[in-house]
C-alpha cells in the first residue's frame, strides 16, 4: 500500500504527481483533495491501476513484431465470450468494456520495454503471445483467479519459445548496462573525493577514475532522477528468470540470490544468458 501526503503553498493552484506501476501489481489509486476555506469538504478521484498497466492498445500488428519471437498462452474451457472479454478488460487498459462482436483481437504494446501482445478469443478458446513471457504469466494469474472466482474451468497449454528469452535480454542489456555503471560510479565518488583530498589532487587516478570525479555532479544528478531503477530492471529479469522455469515446471527460487547478486555486481549479458539456461 501507498500512502503519500502533499501540501502545497498558498499560491500554488496545480500539482503533478508522477508513479510508475509495477505490472503483475494492481488495485486502485484514490486521490483526495482537501482545499482550503470552511466548511472544510474533499473530493475524491480514483484510479484503476490494471495488471499489465503499462501497455497501450494499438490499432494494427506491426511488422516489428512480425519478426520478433513469440510465447503462446491458450485457454479453452467452458468460459463464455462476455466472461474472457471481462477478464481481459481487467488485465489491459484501453480495453472496451462491452462486445458487440463474436469473438475478439486486440494488440498491445508495452511502453516501457517495447514488446507486443496479442490477443485473441471467442467463446471457448483464448490465444495470446507475447515476446514478453512475464506479460503471459500476468494474464494467466488474472484469468485463473477471477476463472476461480466464478468456479468457470479453464485449462490452459503454453508454448515457451526460447529465443523469445534471448531477444528480452537484448532488450534490456542497454538499460541494465547503463544503470549497473551509473550506479557503480555514484558508490565510487565518495572514496575517490577522500583519495584526492589525502594527495591534494587527483592527477595519478585513471583516466576512467578522473572522468568520473570531473562529472560527480551530472552522474548524481542522473542517479537522482531514478534512484530505483536498477532494482525495477533486476526485478524485470528475475520475474523473467522464474517464469520461464514456472511454465516448464520447475521451481528456480533458490537460485534467484544468485542471480540477483549477478545482475547488481558483476553484469554481462553473456553471464545472464548462460545463467537462464541453467538449472
Amino acid at each position: 500500500a501507498l500512502l503519500a501526503t502533499y501540501r502545497v503553498t498558498d499560491k500554488s493552484s496545480r500539482i503533478e504527481v508522477r508513479l510508475r506501476t509495477i505490472e503483475g501489481r494492481y488495485g486502485s489509486l484514490n486521490a483526495y483533495v482537501i482545499p482550503q476555506g470552511q466548511p472544510k469538504t474533499a473530493q475524491q478521484a480514483s484510479y484503476q491501476i490494471k495488471p499489465l498497466s503499462l501497455h497501450r492498445r494499438l490499432q494494427a500488428w506491426p511488422e516489428e513484431a512480425e519478426a520478433r519471437p513469440m510465447s503462446e498462452l491458450r485457454l479453452t474451457g467452458s468460459f463464455s465470450l462476455p466472461e474472457m472479454h471481462s477478464w481481459v478488460f481487467l488485465a489491459l487498459p484501453e480495453v472496451p468494456e462491452r462486445l458487440a462482436t463474436d469473438d475478439a483481437t486486440f494488440f498491445f504494446k508495452s511502453t516501457f520495454l517495447g514488446t507486443y501482445l496479442s490477443c485473441s478469443y471467442r467463446k471457448g478458446d483464448a490465444t495470446f503471445k507475447s515476446d514478453n513471457l512475464t506479460t503471459l504469466t500476468t494474464l494467466k494469474e488474472v484469468v485463473g483467479r477471477e476463472a476461480t472466482v466464478r468456479k468457470v474451468q479453464v485449462k490452459t497449454s503454453s508454448q515457451v519459445s526460447d529465443p523469445s528469452i534471448s531477444s528480452m535480454l537484448s532488450i534490456l542489456d542497454p538499460m541494465l548496462t547503463y544503470q549497473t555503471s551509473l550506479s557503480h560510479k555514484v558508490k565510487l565518488i565518495e572514496t575517490l573525493r577522500e583519495v584526492e583530498q589525502q594527495e591534494g589532487e587527483a592527477g595519478f587516478l585513471d583516466p576512467a577514475y578522473q572522468e568520473i570525479l570531473d562529472k560527480a555532479d551530472t552522474i548524481r544528478s542522473e542517479f537522482a532522477i531514478m534512484p530505483r531503477q536498477l532494482d525495477y530492471l533486476v526485478n524485470i529479469v528475475i520475474d523473467l528468470y522464474v517464469d520461464k522455469y514456472k511454465f516448464k515446471g520447475s521451481n528456480v527460487q533458490s537460485r534467484l540470490p544468485m542471480l540477483d547478486r549477478m545482475l547488481r555486481t558483476d553484469y554481462s549479458k553473456q553471464a545472464v544468458t548462460q545463467f537462464f539456461n541453467e538449472i
